[in-house]
């Protein structure tokens, strides 16, 4: 009798927990299973992919970070905006369903291009090193910009990588959620897959990590762990067909798609810029994206830099294979950790003012990167830590750069992304749609940029690494900082007041 009793309160606890993580109703299951696999799927294969072309390009003999901030400035980006372009012209040609297909078709076909037929044929595909070695002699002030062509198929990959993360994301995944989940759905549905693709970004690293550490070569195990992407890929279009097919079709599950909806439209960046400037509560917002990319991306690329030399080895395989355990180990803490704070943020904005809450991400960040800088640019200071401890002043910038990452990148999906949405909320409609998209495009746009071109411009005046740059970048993390308490502070005064106006309404 009394295991019964235990038995059901077990079930009973088990109950409440699964409810409060995933509050679904029973006739919902049919639609919210496929969609949150969708989101599943696409967060594996970005951590995947995201880990794997740092690896190709940091890793690579000929190349180092400095080359990643020519890729993001003057690849990726105008790539990006092209395919912003091609889609809003496919958006017209296709119906909304086949708008999926049409943009998840180039990334599996490439991904099974470079698999069988670039990535084999690097050695005759790719310019000698001594070549770019020669180049690099001959412009020093252009060191940088050499390796993306010198490794010109990783870069390929590297560009389609880093596209999946905006277009597989924001055109494939949620412009579909956003279609089929009801408004009193999405307050119960959109935490979940939140939740779900943390877990899928989880157990992609703990994969990644697992694979590149086994007795292969990394080419071997690259070969493996796309094969994984590419059926994961397929599988995603059949849970996408599945869906149309069977669910959408189904009586008992009102989705109204197929309902007129007002056209929104999406500034241009020309009036994204008129309507950010002529508020200033928009201004603050896009301040916050600004400071929040900037620091991360200045700090990131040191740190990887770091990595590579920590993780360097005269065996080009081992050195890539061991570059990419690391970082899929760090990702694996970041996925672990953003779990546990999904838990525990619903706690926070629930019982502290708003200006708490968005302080956080920045006085982790900032504190965190400060110490990173101060143990790769000053070896000196971390001696009396490193002599305790028996350690490397290297290992010792590693592992904070590690912290560092783990802290940013975790705090953002449950502490800076909740607390930037909440902010939108007390603005009239016109406001928050054209703002919220006006700032979206102009924000991101900067300040991914922005760190790119600010270390560019510091290696091509320096001619020098990504190193011999890191006190200056230090000078802009301790600026940006500053910046973004002051946008916190300005931003809060108006949000509380922008609150009580919308409550007296």
């Amino acid at each position: 009798m009394n295991q019964n009793i235990k038995a059901n309160m077990l079930s009973n606890l088990l109950g409440k927990i699964v409810s409060l993580f995933f509050p679904i109703k029973k006739t919902e299951i049919k639609k919210y299973l496929p969609t949150a696999m969708m989101m599943f799927i696409i967060l594996f294969n970005y951590n995947v992919v995201r880990t794997l072309k740092d690896a190709l390009i940091i890793a690579d003999r000929i190349s180092g970070a400095e080359a990643v901030n020519f890729l993001k400035t003057f690849v990726v980006l105008p790539a990006s905006i092209i395919f912003v372009l091609l889609y809003s012209k496919i958006s017209n040609m296709f119906s909304k369903t086949n708008v999926f297909y049409v943009c998840i078709a180039p990334f599996i076909v490439f991904n099974i291009v470079f698999t069988y037929i670039l990535y084999p044929n690097v050695g005759s595909l790719h310019p000698s090193a001594e070549s770019i070695q020669a180049l690099k002699l001959a412009y020093p002030k252009l060191r940088s910009v050499f390796p993306a062509y010198g490794l010109w198929t990783y870069s390929l990959y590297y560009t389609f990588s880093e596209l999946w993360g905006t277009v597989g994301m924001t055109l494939l995944f949620w412009q579909f959620a956003n279609r089929i989940v009801k408004s009193e759905e999405s307050k119960r549905f959109y935490p979940s897959f939140g939740l779900v693709g943390n877990i899928g970004f989880t157990i992609a690293s703990f994969m990644v990590m697992n694979v590149v550490s086994s007795p292969s070569s990394f080419a071997q195990n690259f070969t493996y762990i796309m094969n994984v992407v590419i059926i994961l890929s397929l599988v995603l279009v059949a849970i996408y067909w599945g869906i149309n097919k069977y669910v959408l079709t189904d009586e008992d599950i009102d989705c109204n798609i197929n309902k007129p909806k007002k056209k929104k439209v999406k500034p241009s960046l020309v009036e994204s810029f008129k309507i950010i400037f002529s508020s200033k509560y928009l201004g603050c917002i896009m301040l916050l994206i600004f400071s929040y990319n900037s620091m991360i991306n200045l700090v990131e690329v040191t740190w990887k830099s770091q990595v590579k030399a920590y993780t360097f080895s005269n065996d080009a395989e081992a050195a890539r294979s061991g570059y990419t355990a690391l970082i899929a180990k760090t990702n694996a803490y970041t996925g672990s950790v953003s779990i546990l704070l999904f838990a525990t943020a619903n706690f926070l904005l629930s019982r502290f003012k708003w200006a708490v809450s968005a302080s956080i991400t920045p006085i982790i960040m900032v504190s965190t990167s400060i110490l990173f800088f101060l143990f790769t640019v000053f070896p000196k200071f971390a001696g009396p830590l490193t002599s305790m401890l028996s350690v490397t002043p290297l290992f010792l910038a590693v592992i904070m750069g590690a912290i560092q990452n783990v802290a940013s990148k975790s705090t953002k999906y449950s502490l800076f992304d909740p607390t930037k949405e909440m902010t939108y909320i007390p603005l009239d409609s016109e406001l928050k749609s054209k703002g919220k998209a006006a700032v979206d495009i102009a924000g991101s746009r900067i300040s991914k940029s922005f760190g790119g071109l600010v270390q560019l411009f510091l290696l091509f005046v320096t001619g020098g690494s990504q190193l011999d740059i890191a006190p200056y970048l230090m000078i802009f993390i301790v600026t940006i900082g500053v910046i973004w308490f002051v946008a916190i502070k300005l931003l809060s005064k108006q949000y509380d007041e922008a609150l009580k106006s919308d409550k007296c309404e």
